[in-house]
């Protein structure tokens, strides 16, 4: 299993992980397939049945769920941007001014900042301004 593991995180994983801060935002129906593919592989790996739950099956294959992991590799963005404050994205990411817009609006996907923004609440981090040196 761990050769197997191995190969999962370097073929599939590492596919699924590219992109995904900016593909992080998209609905639910389209991230599925992706899941599909992990769940999948995952299973074979393992050699778990297919009435095995998606949550056994992570924490037989020592894998985070996706939805975390996006949210993680989107934290790790965040903070390694933040910390460079010659970043051309730094101002992006910082900025939450759109916050009452996309609280009325449901069904629009939030941009990055305010997604990590809702992250960052929920995870009870704080958030100090930051001025960019540009």
């Amino acid at each position: 299993m761990d050769s197997g593991m191995m190969l999962y995180r370097a073929i599939v994983r590492s596919r699924i992980d590219y992109g995904a801060v900016v593909y992080g935002s998209a609905a639910k129906t389209t991230l599925e397939p992706i899941s599909v593919i992990a769940n999948n592989a995952m299973r074979i790996i393992t050699g778990a049945f297919r009435s095995t739950p998606i949550e056994s099956l992570n924490v037989l294959a020592n894998e985070l769920p996706l939805p975390l992991r996006r949210d993680r590799l989107a934290l790790q963005y965040y903070f390694k941007t933040r910390s460079q404050l010659n970043n051309p994205a730094l101002k992006h990411i910082t900025d939450i001014s759109d916050k009452r817009l996309f609280a009325a609006k449901r069904n629009i996907c939030p941009p990055f900042s305010l997604r990590v923004d809702g992250l960052l609440t929920s995870l009870d981090i704080t958030r100090k301004a930051v001025k960019p040196s540009f």
